[in-house]
């Protein structure tokens, strides 16, 4: 779930990481919402009306009228009393962000984003289209969606960002010899790439359960990656993805921002204690600071040299592909 500082108007960056509320969440030791006691999947009629059921009295109690099926803009928008959240906006990179970000919030309800969390694909198998034409337009600018083409814009989009990434790790401690804006930027053009790709020619059935899986697997491994790149400190972590949803969220309820943020905590929390990825399956893509490469490529030195660093080391690339998951619930099983 994955930045140059945002505007009001304009979020500055891909959606954030979406939040389960408490009450959705499935019981201890028990199945993940969707499957049923016995194993068996729930029809995605049947868990839709479980959603909207447990989320009835939350959402009631914000004002929804029952049984809306209110979008995530219409909703923030209502309760920030404002009515420029979510508008597209203009520029390159961070524009592009903002207009997904704002095609999707404006596509989806709260019961969308709870059923997607556990694994329920069918809210982006219905907004295919939408994505596709948006894709078409904006990101290759109505080009063919050739493996050049669909790269070449992943690589400028991204390139865009740099400014914006290093903004949001300047208050942490990175580990020593990692350039943390090159690796994110060269693990977010592969992301990209991956998911423009099969957004702009996937067209059948399987086209919200795969971009879903890919979704997923994109954020297991941003996280594992920069939890690797912040040596491991989760609070770190937390800090640097709460920052970035209030510098976005600048005009939105304060008491809703807050809300957002606790429960992202938690639900980060979560997904780490049940990382189905790991740190060797992540190495390939951290960039090391401008000394690195250079004392990699000296002869033999010499015996009283310095011993070679811990990230040296761990730079053993694996080419093992994660086992895909399509939520934290899943992988826990």
């Amino acid at each position: 779930h994955p930045p140059p500082p945002s505007s009001a108007t304009t979020p500055s960056s891909g959606p954030p990481p979406a939040v389960v509320p408490p009450q959705a969440q499935a019981p201890p030791g028990g199945p993940p919402l969707g499957v049923g006691a016995g194993g068996e999947s729930l029809s995605p009629e049947v868990f839709t009306g479980i959603v909207q059921g447990v989320l009835s009295s939350m959402m009631g109690s914000l004002g929804s009228p029952q049984g809306s099926s209110e979008s995530i803009a219409d909703f923030i928008q209502r309760l920030s009393q404002t009515s420029n959240i979510f508008e597209p906006g203009s520029g390159a990179a961070i524009g592009f962000f903002g207009d997904l970000l704002s095609l999707i919030c404006q596509s989806f309800s709260m019961v969308d984003m709870v059923m997607l969390l556990h694994g329920q694909h069918q809210p982006l198998q219905r907004i295919q289209p939408q994505l596709r034409a948006f894709f078409t337009e904006h990101y290759l600018q109505e080009r063919e969606p050739s493996d050049a083409n669909i790269r070449a814009a992943a690589e400028d989009l991204i390139n865009g960002l740099e400014e914006y990434i290093t903004e949001s790790f300047s208050t942490v401690s990175v580990r020593e010899g990692v350039n943390i804006t090159q690796t994110n930027m060269e693990f977010l053009t592969e992301q990209f790439t991956r998911i423009a790709t099969h957004i702009l020619r996937c067209s059948d059935q399987s086209f919200g359960q795969r971009l879903l899986e890919l979704c997923n697997q994109g954020l297991f491994e941003c996280l594992a990656l920069n939890l690797y790149c912040l040596r491991g400190e989760q609070s770190a972590l937390t800090a640097v993805i709460n920052h970035r949803i209030r510098r976005m969220s600048a005009e939105v309820n304060p008491s809703l921002v807050n809300w957002l943020t606790t429960m992202m905590a938690m639900r980060l929390q979560v997904i780490l204690e049940h990382m189905p990825v790991t740190e060797e399956q992540v190495l390939h893509y951290i960039r090391h600071t401008q000394s690195e490469p250079a004392e990699e490529e000296q002869p033999e030195p010499p015996a009283e040299e310095e011993p070679p660093s811990t990230e040296s080391v761990q730079m053993e690339e694996s080419s093992a592909s994660p086992t895909p998951a399509t939520t934290a619930e899943e992988a826990m099983a």
